[in-house]
């Protein structure tokens, strides 16, 4: 799967996603696939992201010092939270689908879709006072 941000002037450019694909087949000739696409954030952004996170949990736990210290040395290297980082970017894009068989291209399907904007993902550190 290949993902486009479309541009509000129609201009397109690759983005990064994550995809988890499963799939099957009927003994009637009938297949199927299912996937789970997240539009990932560009790393600076996720990086202002897990920064906002760690700032809503310091906040939160200002009386414990053993806390404080971890969040304090989390803050000069957010990349190492990237993993927990589930918020997608916003926008619109096209997200293009190849169908293969082996290393063989069976069939190309587009599909555009308009992500919103619902909150970031730090907004649960706060929220948790």
């Amino acid at each position: 799967m290949t993902v486009y941000t479309i541009s509000t002037d129609g201009d397109k450019s690759s983005v990064p996603s994550d995809v988890n694909v499963s799939g099957g087949g009927f003994s009637d000739g009938t297949e199927w696939v299912d996937f789970y696409l997240q539009i990932l954030l560009d790393p600076v952004e996720r990086d202002e992201e897990i920064r906002r996170l760690l700032a809503n949990l310091k906040r939160s736990s200002a009386d414990d010092k053993q806390v404080q210290t971890r969040i304090q040395s989390l803050m000069a290297h957010p990349q190492a939270l990237a993993s927990i980082v589930s918020q997608s970017r916003s926008g619109i894009f096209q997200v293009e689908c190849r169908v293969l068989d082996e290393n063989r291209v069976m069939g190309i399907g587009r599909i555009g879709l308009e992500v919103l904007f619902k909150g970031r993902f730090s907004d649960v550190a706060s929220d948790a006072k």
